[in-house]
């Protein structure tokens, strides 16, 4: 196995034990984890501060060349946000909702605010990701009906939540 570092600061070591074969990669910031040469997969440390695996030569770190002359490029990958269409749609259609709930109130102020509150786990580290939507309505010329109103804000919240979540998947 050759491995060759293509970009500065990137290198990589070979290891091998019983059925065990991976190459570790080191960037300039610290490890970013290790391609498995026996499933053909790069595991991410989890201490990685970038998202490493495999790519296309021209955005390679670190060529891997086996001795049957196969190559493997391995690069830092684009972190792309995926869109949940679903979770927007339901979003969308929670808004919606509470619009014509609140219809006839006088003055409706939302405020929307974002923080932690649930851990999820991606490639072993902890993501945190809250949805909270505080909600003041003035009546207006009806009662506005509470349970509607708490059932299209807690709608909206659980969609921004998903949505807030996919940023990390």
């Amino acid at each position: 196995m050759k491995v060759v570092g293509l970009t500065e600061g990137y290198s990589g070591k070979e290891w091998k034990r019983d059925e065990k074969h991976r190459v570790y990669i080191m960037s300039p910031s610290g490890e970013v984890g290790y391609f498995d040469l026996s499933t053909g997969e790069f595991n991410s440390s989890p201490r990685a501060k970038i998202s490493f695996g495999i790519c296309d030569a021209e955005d390679a770190s670190i060529k891997l060349e086996t001795s049957s002359g196969k190559k493997i490029y391995l690069g830092q990958l684009e972190d792309k946000i995926p869109e949940n269409k679903e979770s927007r749609t339901k979003l969308q259609e929670a808004i919606k909702s509470f619009n014509n709930i609140t219809a006839n109130a006088e003055k409706t102020r939302v405020e929307i605010n974002l923080g932690p509150t649930v851990e999820f786990k991606v490639k072993g580290k902890s993501h945190w990701a809250k949805a909270n939507v505080t909600l003041a309505v003035d009546n207006g010329k009806e009662p506005l009906d509470i349970e509607k109103v708490y059932d299209a804000t807690s709608d909206m919240v659980a969609a921004m939540l998903d949505l807030e979540m996919a940023k990390f998947a």
